[in-house]
């Protein structure tokens, strides 16, 4: 009878202990989701004051990278989780739509590429958004003559890593 119990109590604790270990685990995504939520906001945000444009600027390619490396992680969270996959349908396609035409060739550059992942890692659930930035973003500037060599050519490597 006292080994029946001592099993019961130990089953308890080791149950109690994953369930810890469940909610760290969830805590640690929820934060990782307010995170990705925050970059994508720091880089969509307008450069209107001339004083603060190189910190603005700084910002933006700071957040930028940070979202490819997470983007390049092989973290299968990402493939699955719905949280993770409306943030990246709203707030990161919302940011390379803005951060695509910029002036400034990093900031071009890395929206570029984090398009690119997009449609490596995630074609299957943004099939809609993709080709709304095809035809938004990288025709327009196949097909404008007022956009820049440098954005021409970025559009066309990366479709050419597309396909």
């Amino acid at each position: 009878m006292q080994s029946i119990v001592l099993e019961i109590v130990e089953e308890s604790f080791r149950l109690g202990e994953e369930k810890e270990q469940v909610m760290q685990r969830q805590r640690g995504f929820d934060t990782m989701v307010v995170i990705f939520e925050h970059l994508c906001r720091l880089s969509c945000k307008d450069q209107n004051l001339q004083e603060l444009s190189q910190y603005s600027i700084r910002s933006k390619v700071l957040s930028l990278e940070i979202i490819l490396k997470i983007l390049e992680s092989p973290c299968s969270i990402f493939n699955h989780n719905l949280k993770i996959l409306y943030l990246l349908k709203t707030g990161l396609c919302e940011t390379l739509l803005k951060n695509a035409f910029s002036s400034e060739k990093n900031i071009f550059a890395l929206s570029f590429s984090i398009f690119a992942l997009l449609v490596a890692k995630f074609r299957e659930h943004l099939k809609s958004e993709i080709a709304a930035l095809m035809e938004t973003v990288f025709l327009k500037i196949l097909d404008s003559s007022n956009s820049s060599f440098q954005h021409v050519i970025y559009a066309l490597n990366v479709l050419n890593k597309i396909f």
